[in-house]
C-alpha cells in the first residue's frame, strides 16, 4: 500500500472515530421514558442518575429507593401529551399506563419537569 492511500486511510478512520462522538444528546422526553422504565423494572438506583442535582440535595439515594419501590410493575406505554421549553426548562405533560403485579392496568396523567445540567437533561420533577 503506498503512503498516501495508508494516510487517506487512517484520516478515514479518524474521522469516523470523531463522528461517532458526536452523537446527538437525548431529548428529554427519551430520559424521561427511561426513568420511569427503570423505576418500574426496580432499577430505581439507575433511575436516581437521571435526577438534577437540586433533587439528589432533598433526599439521599436510599431514601429515593425506598420511596418508589410501590412503582414496581411494566411500562405498557408512554405517550407525551405537551412540550413546552421555557428557560432553560422543558415540562413534558405525559400518560403512562402501568401493569402492576397483578397485571391490572393503572394510568397515570402528569407533568414531569427537566433541567439542563452538564449538557445533559436532568429529572426535576418526574411527576409521580
Amino acid at each position: 500500500m503506498s503512503r498516501l492511500k495508508y494516510l487517506i486511510t487512517l484520516v478515514m478512520i479518524l474521522l469516523l472515530l470523531s463522528l461517532t462522538s458526536c452523537v446527538k444528546e437525548k431529548e428529554p422526553e427519551d430520559v424521561l421514558k427511561n426513568y420511569i422504565s427503570l423505576v418500574l423494572r426496580g432499577y430505581i438506583d439507575h433511575a436516581y442518575e437521571l435526577l438534577s442535582v437540586k433533587v439528589k440535595d432533598k433526599s439521599t439515594k436510599e431514601e429515593f429507593i425506598h420511596a418508589l419501590k410501590i412503582y414496581k410493575g411494566k411500562l405498557k406505554s408512554f405517550y407525551l401529551i405537551s412540550k413546552k421549553e421555557e428557560k432553560g426548562m422543558v415540562a413534558l405533560k405525559y400518560e403512562v399506563v402501568i401493569i402492576h403485579e397483578l397485571e391490572k392496568e393503572k394510568k397515570l396523567k402528569s407533568i414531569a419537569y427537566l433541567s439542563r445540567e452538564n449538557r445533559k437533561w436532568k429529572i426535576l420533577n418526574p411527576g409521580f
